[in-house]
């Protein structure tokens, strides 16, 4: 399977390229880029690395679309539930996820066979299970964008069968730097996710490893 990964510079968005280079069912990595990468990435034969002018820009000179026959795409950019405050900027990135997969939806869907279907990982936070009323005054609170845009993905995929959206929730995520009673300990008191681990995890999601639209952080946790 060919793969779309977002957010490759980030903490997530790192550790799932680099696990999806080391799984024999992923056949090409396609990053959609907006900082450079480093040279290892840049020149590795599974991945190919994009703009979004490659992505959006019509080819005229009768080379191919890149990104026909990607069936996944794992949205690993800003999540927000890690900070404590989000700003405007926070509030604008929470509609860049709706716009890819509308781009998506009207560019890629249509490439693809009958049988196939895309599949849209949103990795979300577990703040998003709260309830939405409760933060009504609250319309820059992480939990309330991330629900928000919970919510938009999937009522754009429910005007589309060939769509399919999965969205985990971790709980918290532990780097690869952190010591081991520092990672025993996130993961033991407050269930966190080693990054290896959740990247893993979205990887069998954007494979189809769950058919449930959203994915608790005990679910990821056992996968």
């Amino acid at each position: 399977m060919n793969v779309l990964i977002t957010g490759a510079s980030g903490l997530v968005g790192s550790a799932v390229v680099q696990q999806a280079i080391l799984d024999t069912r992923v056949n090409h990595i396609f990053i959609l880029a907006l900082d450079s990468l480093d040279s290892y990435l840049a020149g590795h034969s599974k991945i190919t690395i994009l703009n979004y002018d490659d992505i959006n820009v019509p080819k005229l000179d009768g080379h191919p679309w890149p990104l026909a026959g990607v069936e996944a795409c794992i949205w690993s950019q800003d999540i927000l539930c890690h900070y404590p405050k989000t700003d405007r900027t926070g509030v604008a990135s929470m509609y860049s996820p709706l716009c890819l997969l509308k781009f998506l939806a009207f560019r890629l869907l249509p490439k693809l066979p009958a049988t196939k279907t895309l599949r849209f990982v949103f990795v979300s936070g577990e703040p998003a299970k709260l309830d939405l009323r409760n933060h009504l005054r609250r319309t820059h609170s992480s939990a309330y964008l991330l629900r928000q845009a919970e919510m938009r993905l999937f009522q754009i995929a429910d005007m589309n069968d060939k769509l399919r959206i999965v969205i985990p929730r971790p709980r918290g995520i532990i780097p690869n730097k952190a010591g081991r009673f520092k990672a025993t300990v996130l993961s033991k008191v407050l269930g966190y996710m080693d990054v290896d681990h959740l990247a893993q995890a979205l990887i069998s999601l954007a494979l189809g490893g769950s058919q449930q639209r959203t994915v608790n952080a005990e679910e990821l946790m056992n996968m």
